[in-house]
């Protein structure tokens, strides 16, 4: 009975060895879910143009605006109040709205560029925006 317990003791000891031992490589990482929308949130500040033609008034003004930019959905973002699905691989969205009105933005490095344009009838309006992230 004597030398079950050993032998039993022995086994337990060699197994906590064996587990004190253990390499990191055997080790396996869980993974960490990223969010690519991560690094487009947050406020921009830029330039803005905006533009319109057709019966008076025209106007063509340019000034500094701001945007701010906030996740939702698994897949969007919000552009001010406008909600954008977004393309991960190139980091760009829009959407066509009836055929008049046309809203593109894309992300690059800490900066975006929007456009907009809307018209028919002939009248037309369009906005402009280059911004970059504020740290």
């Amino acid at each position: 009975m004597k030398n079950q317990w050993i032998l039993f003791a022995s086994i337990i000891v060699l197994s906590l060895i064996q587990l004190g031992c253990r390499r990191e490589k055997d080790v396996v990482p869980v993974p960490v879910m990223v969010d690519y929308r991560d690094a487009l949130v947050g406020k921009y500040m830029g330039i803005r143009n905006d533009y319109s033609s057709g019966p008076p008034p025209n106007y063509d003004t340019t000034y500094t605006d701001s945007v701010i930019i906030t996740k939702v959905a698994s897949d969007s973002i919000y552009l001010g109040l406008v909600k954008i699905k977004l393309e991960q691989s190139t980091l760009t969205g829009g959407y066509y709205n009836t055929g008049t009105n046309y809203l593109n933005v894309r992300f690059f490095n800490d900066s975006i560029y929007s456009s907009y344009s809307s018209g028919g009838l002939g009248q037309s309006q369009s906005s402009k925006y280059w911004g970059k992230r504020e740290q």
